[in-house]
């Protein structure tokens, strides 16, 4: 099954970068992934794709706890560059925890598609991908 999407994957934890490059890779083996343990970096590299017009990754994984500035945070920035930018996009705000207060402040911006926790597995992706392509 060979989807060729393209994927932003942004956790500092650079294992779980791993374990979802790989898990993106087993069921769609064409895709292009951009990942990246610091949300400052990943945020500049959101801003630099939008100013050269470029489309954005279709699948944006943000992990809510990270140094620098929390997923929560780098959504609330995302929401300030302009919902438009992300209608192709599907953000999916990440946590090894389900605390309710995250997931709702998460869910409260209108471009943000689910809340999921990690790691991610073949099975939740591919479910992704049915609920949300």
């Amino acid at each position: 099954m060979s989807m060729a999407k393209s994927y932003l994957l942004v956790d500092d934890d650079k294992i779980i970068n791993f374990i979802h490059t790989k898990v993106i890779n087993t069921i769609d083996n064409q895709s292009v992934i951009y990942d990246y343990q610091s949300s400052v970096l990943a945020l500049d590299f959101i801003k630099t794709t939008i100013e050269q017009n470029n489309p954005l990754p279709e699948y944006i994984f943000i992990d809510i706890n990270m140094p620098e500035i929390s997923g929560l945070m780098m959504v609330a920035e995302m929401n300030s560059l302009g919902n438009e930018h992300f209608k192709n996009s599907k953000v999916f705000v990440v946590s090894s925890t389900l605390d309710n207060r995250d997931k709702d402040k998460a869910l409260s911006y209108p471009f943000v598609t689910a809340f999921v926790s990690k790691p991610l597995t073949i099975q939740l992706l591919k479910n992704l991908h049915q609920q949300y392509d």
